[in-house]
């Protein structure tokens, strides 16, 4: 029979690799970027990279031309678990419609923390265009996020609670 100390000492060193992990990769929404060029993006994307003493979304250079956003749901699911699928443009109500595709991790999985910084880069990314000022989202609802219509104003009070450095523009 193993040595309960032996079992005790591999849990603890479980736990502790992955609390070092989880402090190394703040987002859980947030997949290898590798092969990505996130200055040509059409999406706003999470950059844990500045020197600034706060998360920085940052606005895809891709954004700065006309807002194609076929393009922008293409390179936003390049970026996260949670896959968005365009529904509808209303132009009279200025919203978007997306629904969400395994939003059980983004509802569920990732906290609440990262729940609402997944939702401030849909936001900011499907609010770029000044046609459109509201996002409405379908899915299932989960512990940390429901689904609903949501403005870049509904987003303040998290940015500002959190310390969010928002970049606008260029």
């Amino acid at each position: 029979m193993p040595n309960k100390k032996i079992i005790i000492s591999v849990f603890a060193l479980s736990v502790v690799s992955l609390s070092v992990w989880l402090l190394l990769n703040p987002s859980s929404n947030s997949l290898p970027e590798k092969d990505i060029d996130q200055e040509t993006l059409h999406c706003y994307f999470y950059d844990y990279n500045k020197n600034a003493p706060q998360s920085t979304l940052t606005k895809g250079k891709g954004l700065n031309t006309p807002f194609d956003i076929h393009q922008s749901i293409q390179d936003f699911n390049r970026l996260s678990k949670s896959k968005l699928r365009w529904v509808d443009t209303d132009s009279a109500s200025q919203t978007i419609t997306l629904s969400v595709d395994s939003a059980h991790f983004i509802s569920e999985q990732s906290g609440s923390y990262g729940a609402m910084e997944w939702l401030t880069q849909v936001v900011y990314t499907f609010t770029v265009d000044p046609l459109f000022d509201k996002v409405h989202l379908t899915f299932e609802e989960g512990s940390h996020l429901s689904p609903g219509t949501y403005t870049r104003n509904d987003l303040s009070v998290f940015i500002k609670e959190n310390n969010l450095y928002i970049e606008i523009e260029y």
